[in-house]
């Protein structure tokens, strides 16, 4: 669990998913991508799950922010608007969860 709530972990998954994203951006291709959209059901049904998943997101993030005591309105909208990249910048800039219980027994 401390690895998971760690700022190490949320920069090595941001690192990681910029390099994925810089690599499908230069080298992919979007016309194969929307005919295997088209033709295959699980690369359709992936995609409207991501899509799926982007919308239910907010509920989540709402309620992590409200355990970590993170009340700022504009990070929680930061986070919500921008899609991929708003979610990894959360996981790089929250407060452990350890430190936000500990707080709350003071």
């Amino acid at each position: 669990m401390n690895l998971l709530d760690s700022r190490i972990y949320g920069i090595v998954l941001t690192l990681s998913t910029v390099v994925l994203l810089v690599y499908g951006f230069a080298l992919g291709d979007w016309e194969d991508y929307v005919q295997q959209f088209q033709s295959d059901r699980f690369i359709n049904g992936m995609s409207l799950a991501f899509c799926l998943f982007y919308l239910l997101f907010p509920t989540v993030v709402g309620d992590d922010m409200a355990r970590r005591r993170f009340p700022n309105a504009e990070v929680f909208l930061a986070v919500v608007f921008v899609p991929l990249l708003g979610s990894l910048a959360y996981l790089c800039l929250r407060p452990p969860l350890m430190s936000s219980t500990i707080r709350e027994e003071s």
